[in-house]
């Protein structure tokens, strides 16, 4: 990733390797306890995921939601697209949407990223294998585990065109409106100072330690 330019970040909500690139990454935060949510992780995780399928059908996209399992498909690739779990979103059988929840401190945090492009090749390059026989396999997994919406659609929509579908179809499929906001004074002060003490520290992302001026 160094030699490619590309920073490394840890997400609070886990999971495997996602390169953010070619792609919409969504964020949603929800207080708890809230009514228009399930109480439970994965009722919620099945509504946002509903909510996404709706959002795909307005750009032409027949979507599925996986059913429940035990555990995610047998993977031993450290891409989080290589695995489909519980209520994940895929097109015939093949991953394009990828999330994860956590739930932290009263409220929902639930981080996800749908694939507009897909360089299977690039991707592997980046991750680490205990061998390239191992990457070159999980290479050939990929090409029949993962998709992105230019392959399932034929065509490369623009990311604002994108994102404005999964709005609507959260409006759609929960009943709400959303409205634009901005940060007050005070949470881009502290924005600010969790970047900097934190968020972009090597103890942080790549040690999984909270840094030495320890914060919220």
């Amino acid at each position: 990733c160094r030699r490619y330019g590309i920073d490394v970040v840890r997400r609070p909500t886990g999971g495997r390797a996602v390169l953010h690139e070619q792609e919409v990454t969504y964020s949603l935060i929800v207080p708890q306890p809230e009514t228009l949510f399930p109480p439970d992780i994965l009722g919620s995780y099945r509504l946002i995921s509903q909510a996404l399928i709706r959002g795909l059908s307005f750009l032409g996209v027949e979507a599925t939601l996986e059913p429940p399992r035990r555990q995610g498909t047998s993977s031993h690739s450290p891409s989080c697209f290589h695995t489909l779990s519980s209520y994940e979103i895929a097109v015939g059988g093949r991953k394009l949407i990828g999330s994860a929840q956590r739930r932290l401190r009263g409220g929902l945090l639930q981080q996800g990223s749908l694939l507009l492009q897909l360089d299977i090749p690039r991707l592997f390059s980046l991750l680490r294998f205990p061998d390239q026989a191992r990457r070159e396999e999980g290479i050939r997994q990929a090409y029949t585990r993962m998709t992105s919406l230019a392959e399932v659609t034929g065509r490369l929509y623009p990311h604002d065109t994108v994102q404005a579908a999964l709005v609507k179809g959260f409006q759609a499929e929960l009943g709400i409106e959303f409205q634009d906001g901005e940060l007050t004074p005070e949470e881009r002060q502290l924005r600010d100072r969790l970047l900097q003490e934190k968020y972009r520290t090597v103890e942080w992302n790549l040690y999984g330690r909270q840094p030495s001026a320890s914060l919220p």
